[in-house]
């Protein structure tokens, strides 16, 4: 390894470090205080722009149509019910949504924040969708700081990247804190509306978590960023927790902690 290979790269740890681009290293309690950098590439993927100018492109279509599959739950029903004759996880989905659906108190507003996952077909020329994430997709906080990274190497360590290569060339950034946080500010205006709740009342932001959660500095900074600006509090919980020590008010459909 050449000497300023490993230069960069323990500097790269130490940007990790000062900007939160890290992972709890494990998932045992008593290393809860230990962190590690979060796996990282130096350099940005090469993506053709034409394709990434069609991912973008096509985007709202997906959200639009994902969106209206999410309200049509007699469809939903419809497609897993086969599934759900022979596996009890999707049985037990639909279970859980009949019993919604059959409830006198239903939600009015509705916040979906995607991410799309994408792999590159080189031998057909095409994009093809891996997946789609809607509420629970992460890794939109330390994206923005990845891009971030590799604007900082290219300009402290140009010669690493191809000579041809700008910063125009870089995906832009999401952005993704101020956005999500603003939408999440929304939900709870609206809700409030929903409850007839003045500001006085405390209303929290849900946030849930796996037991043992790892990627904390991924979700911690829109919490932050909710209380600053909005001063919006947040409250970590597991769904076990929410079904140990959750109450719906039978009377409103509130939920209580």
């Amino acid at each position: 390894m050449k000497p300023l290979t490993k230069q960069i790269i323990n500097e790269v740890i130490d940007y990790c470090g000062c900007f939160g681009l890290m992972l709890k290293e494990s998932k045992v309690i008593k290393d809860y205080y230990k962190s590690v950098s979060a796996p990282i590439s130096l350099f940005p993927s090469n993506i053709p722009e034409p394709f990434f100018t069609h991912a973008i492109s096509v985007q709202p279509l997906f959200n639009t149509l994902i969106e209206k599959m999410a309200r049509d739950h007699q469809m939903i029903h419809k497609v897993l019910k086969p599934f759900a004759e022979t596996d009890p996880f999707p049985r037990r989905l639909l279970e859980v949504s009949s019993k919604f659906h059959a409830s006198a108190h239903q939600q009015k507003y509705f916040l979906g924040i995607i991410r799309s996952d994408y792999m590159l077909d080189s031998l057909k020329k095409k994009l093809l969708v891996v997946e789609y994430n809607t509420i629970a997709s992460s890794f939109g906080v330390l994206s923005d700081k990845l891009n971030n990274l590799h604007q900082y190497l290219f300009n402290k360590y140009p010669e690493i990247f191809p000579k041809n290569f700008s910063l125009s060339r870089l995906a832009p950034p999401n952005n993704f804190i101020e956005n999500a946080t603003a939408a999440f500010s929304k939900c709870i205006e609206l809700y409030r509306k929903t409850v007839n709740s003045d500001k006085e009342r405390d209303i929290y932001m849900a946030v849930i978590i796996q037991e043992d959660e790892r990627n904390v500095y991924d979700q911690k900074p829109l919490e932050i960023a909710l209380f600053d600006k909005y001063k919006i509090k947040s409250m970590r919980i597991s769904l076990k927790k929410v079904s140990e020590n959750g109450k719906i008010d039978p009377s409103t459909g509130i939920l209580t902690m």
